[in-house]
């Protein structure tokens, strides 16, 4: 068997001594398509991972997604007291035209727990009318009469959605 060995070896292709220009065309064309690729790919997740800034009279702003955030305005507090549950609380920036719907929405994201407006009320599972109570919204200790998503934000403002 071992002196069978070479032979064996002489009938064997090697690619080095064997290629043709069309293999080489191929490799190169595909080179370009994964270095093309590969920069289009960073490009896109640098666009929407708010890598980009700019810079203008009122500071720099976060520009993402193609638009150009405007700046913050202060900050607000906001507590979630669900009756059954450990209250949580949260405190985050404000932009203009923030309402109280927006900033309840900003804290569930924080918070990781879902929240939904329609057809009723739901803040983390938990049901507008489950057992007879309601989700209930204050602003600085003044019950809200209106929708959430009707009545805007100030800095400094503290919000409570109690389930009472």
């Amino acid at each position: 068997m071992a002196h069978h060995l070479p032979q064996i070896i002489n009938n064997v292709l090697f690619p080095h001594k064997a290629v043709s220009k069309g293999y080489w065309r191929a490799i190169g064309v595909l080179l370009i398509f994964t270095a093309v690729g590969t920069f289009w790919f960073f490009y896109r997740i640098m666009l929407n991972a708010d890598f980009f800034f700019v810079s203008d009279l009122n500071g720099p702003q976060v520009y993402t997604n193609n638009r150009v955030y405007p700046p913050l305005r202060g900050e607000a507090f906001v507590q979630f007291e669900f009756g059954i549950k450990p209250v949580r609380a949260f405190r985050g920036s404000i932009i203009d035209g923030m309402s109280i719907a927006d900033v309840v929405e900003q804290a569930a994201v924080a918070g990781n727990f879902n929240i939904a407006w329609h057809p009723v009320p739901t803040i983390d599972g938990i049901n507008d009318g489950f057992e007879g109570k309601h989700w209930i919204f204050y602003r600085n200790s003044d019950r809200l009469i209106e929708s959430p998503d009707s009545v805007s934000v100030s800095p400094g403002d503290e919000i409570f959605a109690r389930f009472q």
